[in-house]
């Protein structure tokens, strides 16, 4: 079956811009068994003459603290990276983000999850690829300066949500986004670093967030 789907794929690829990328991966095997399946399905279609994007990019969605981990041993077998920060989160944390019991406890700044979010962009900029990440996290603009101060390459968001932190990213530096990671890093609670986050963030974009406050 997975071999008919990277066939389809790779047809595919000849009508527009297409990327792989493998989710819920947990072992270094599963991104070595996909990439030897890509590559002959690859040298299958080039020998039945088939039509295909031989560049198509594979990728590996690192969303299990287990691909976390080994995200250095990862990122050499794969052509970018994305972070799904819904369920790397809720299984960081073991907490059920459905569960109105727990819910209280699933903070994306949470330090533990800012810690794997910059391991793996560390392995990433070692390999030379881009990550990109998706989630809820990357679509709220009060996360944008330690997304891109962690190295984040791409954001995957709702339409809704562009204007705004487009407006945001291209009146910042990199420079006071690093300069906030580095106190946030510092701190060893989700709410200390949170009330950081909110106050740099309100102070420096104050009618952008007020807005954010009053569509709220």
């Amino acid at each position: 079956m997975f071999r008919t789907q990277l066939r389809a794929l790779l047809r595919a690829s000849t009508y527009g811009k297409l990327k792989i990328l493998l989710p819920m991966v947990s072992s270094l095997a599963e991104v070595e068994y996909a990439r030897a399946e890509l590559e002959d399905t690859k040298r299958d279609l080039a020998r039945e003459r088939v039509a295909f994007d031989r560049d198509t990019p594979l990728g590996v969605m690192i969303e299990t603290p287990a691909a976390a981990m080994i995200v250095d041993l990862i990122a050499p077998l794969a052509d970018f990276l994305s972070i799904g920060t819904n369920d790397l989160l809720q299984y960081t944390l073991a907490v059920d983000r459905s569960n109105e019991q727990v819910a209280y406890l699933y903070e994306p700044l949470h330090p533990a999850h800012l810690r794997m979010i910059q391991r793996i962009g560390q392995a990433a900029r070692r390999s030379g690829i881009v990550v990109g990440m998706c989630g809820e996290m990357a679509g709220d603009p009060l996360h944008s300066w330690i997304l891109v101060a962690l190295g984040i390459g791409e954001l995957s968001m709702a339409p809704f949500a562009i204007p705004l932190l487009k407006r945001i990213l291209r009146d910042s530096t990199a420079a006071e986004a690093r300069e906030l990671l580095s106190e946030v890093l510092k701190l060893g609670g989700p709410e200390e670093i949170r009330e950081r986050v909110e106050h740099r963030m309100r102070a420096r974009f104050p009618v952008e967030f007020e807005r954010i406050a009053l569509q709220g």
